[in-house]
Formats: structure tokens, C-alpha cells, sequence
């Protein structure tokens, strides 16, 4: 019998969120559910000592209408994406030390 794509993401969702509680639950004290069946927490101490919460959200996502949702694709443009961030931060410094060297050059020529 088939069950619908909604049914079945909505079944693996309640799967993996229990698997993951459970693994928090080996670490974590209290691991409490929150807002709804596929979000979770628990308490986490901050550097300075300070009582925070890690906060999950397990979800099984359907994508866009037009295409189904590729987490291998997604993986890749983020890849990507920090790779360019990258480029840019070293066009970036470039360019100012560029324009420092230049400075320099035209602050010793009106020196001279």
C-alpha cells in the first residue's frame, strides 16, 4: 500500500527527531521537546559560565515547487559560495594594500 509523500516525510521526520533526542539524551541531561513534535533543546554552558540552550529542528524538507530538494547540490553551492566570500575578502585586501603602496609612494614624492 503507498502512502503519500507527505505522509512519509512526515514519518521520517518523527523518526529522526527521536534518533537525535535519543543521541543528545546519551550527552544531555535534559532534552526537552518544545513548540512541536520535531523541535527539541537542552541546556548547554556558555564560555563565560552562562546557562544557554542548543535548540534543534529536524526537518524533512520537499524542496521548491519547481524542484525537489537536492541536499548534494545544496552542499555544493554552499561550498561554493564561501569559496567566492573567500575570493572576495582577498580581492578586497588586496586592493587596500594596493591603495596603502600607492599612498606611500605619492606621500615620498611630494616629500622629494
Amino acid at each position: 500500500m503507498a502512502i503519500s509523500l507527505q505522509k512519509e516525510r512526515d514519518l521520517l521526520r518523527i523518526q529522526y527527531t527521536e534518533e537525535i533526542k535519543k543521541m543528545c539524551a546519551e550527552k544531555y541531561d535534559d532534552v526537552m521537546t518544545v513548540k512541536s513534535d520535531n523541535k527539541f533543546c537542552f541546556p548547554v554552558v556558555g564560555i563565560e559560565g552562562t546557562e544557554l540552550y542548543c535548540e534543534i529542528t529536524v526537518a524533512i524538507p520537499k524542496g521548491s515547487k519547481d524542484e525537489p530538494y537536492n541536499g548534494y547540490e545544496l552542499a555544493q553551492d554552499y561550498i561554493y559560495n564561501l569559496e567566492e566570500k573567500e575570493r572576495e575578502e582577498e580581492k578586497r585586501k588586496k586592493k587596500e594594500k594596493d591603495e596603502e603602496i600607492r599612498r606611500k609612494k605619492a606621500e615620498q614624492k611630494n616629500k622629494g
